[in-house]
């Protein structure tokens, strides 16, 4: 008797591009961004809830204390970011190559290093600039949803510090805004759409409207440098830099402590001067690293590392349904409570 070929069957299917075994009838036609957005607004609405009317007597410690700040953000961090990340990316069994990005080389690894090193200061150059200039005026802007005070300089602390502030943002961060949420856009989305939109989306959950433009500019760099390097480990490398970078010239280039100042007075006349000599110097040092960016895209093109789009399907498949307008309108609640409008 002849054997049917085409005749279905219940043995797991392995997909080549991920390595994983799974049955082809729970593939997807397409992810979409709205579920895994509710579920990250959701998680965002009930941190900043708790943050503002949880009772501060309940707890042995301050929630802008450092401890408070390290729970807090901690779970902001694995339910707005860890939890839907890890869900949908295996629900909807996105490919790895889709969701991690391949291995470009050590060369671009080392590019990618190097890049953050002189983005920082730059960063930190420009946020000192404008918000001296916004002091300068008695303008005082909101708070960010997350902050702490301490002044406790012991080693444990200061591992805490390191742990919460850079650590666990840079892996988490990046996995859901430049893994997750790059890998939900369909294959002929233009390149710049990708970066602006996921830049957007990071500046957005970050609920901190002081530095909400400088945040969106460093995630557009985060995002170009995952383009460039079609691997995770470019912008995970490049915030490693930065934090390496921000933390070696703080004593040369401090950040302005615009929370503590009261008053135009209590501005340091010698900041700008500081500032722009940093950002001169910076940005020639940032511009060749730049054309290298550029040129291992085109490498890696060329060597098969990275892949043009070869597919043109609509931005709006990936947005279709209710679950995106409700994201939407539960990240605005957000902000609304932020800035208490």
């Amino acid at each position: 008797m002849a054997e049917d070929k085409n005749a279905k069957t219940d043995l797991p299917v392995k997909d080549d591009t991920t390595g994983r075994f799974f049955s082809s009838s729970l593939i997807p036609g397409h992810a979409g961004f709205g579920p895994p957005l509710v579920v990250s607004g959701v998680g965002a609405l009930f941190v900043l809830l708790l943050m503002t009317y949880f009772p501060d007597g309940i707890l042995p410690f301050d929630k802008h204390s450092l401890l408070g700040y390290a729970c807090v953000f901690s779970i902001f961090l694995v339910l707005v970011f860890v939890l839907p990340g890890v869900l949908f990316s295996v629900r909807w069994r996105i490919p790895d190559r889709d969701l991690w990005g391949r291995y470009p080389g050590i060369g671009a690894l080392l590019i990618c290093l190097l890049s953050g090193v002189p983005f920082a200061p730059i960063l930190r150059a420009v946020q000192n600039i404008a918000l001296r200039a916004v002091l300068l005026r008695d303008i005082h802007p909101p708070r960010p949803a997350f902050y702490y005070e301490t002044t406790d300089t012991s080693l444990l602390s200061q591992i805490l510090i390191v742990l919460v502030t850079i650590a666990l943002p840079i892996v988490i961060e990046e996995f859901f805004f430049r893994g997750f949420l790059f890998s939900l856009f369909p294959h002929g989305f233009p390149s710049a759409g990708k970066i602006l939109l996921t830049a957007l989306a990071a500046a957005l959950f970050s609920l901190d409207a002081t530095n909400f433009v400088f945040l969106f500019a460093a995630s557009v760099f985060y995002g170009y440098v995952r383009h460039t390097t079609g691997s995770l480990l470019g912008p995970i490398l490049a915030r490693i830099g930065a934090a390496a970078s921000g933390a070696l010239f703080t004593n040369i280039l401090p950040p302005l402590d615009w929370m503590h100042i009261s008053g135009s007075s209590d501005l340091d006349p010698t900041v700008p001067y500081g500032a722009v000599a940093a950002l001169v110097i910076c940005i020639i040092a940032f511009l060749p690293i730049i054309a290298e960016l550029r040129a291992t895209r085109k490498e890696s093109l060329m060597h098969g590392v990275v892949e043009e789009p070869s597919k043109d399907e609509p931005f709006t498949i990936a947005i279709r349904g209710m679950s995106f307008p409700i994201a939407l309108l539960l990240l605005a609640a957000c902000w609304v409570l932020l800035l208490g409008v």
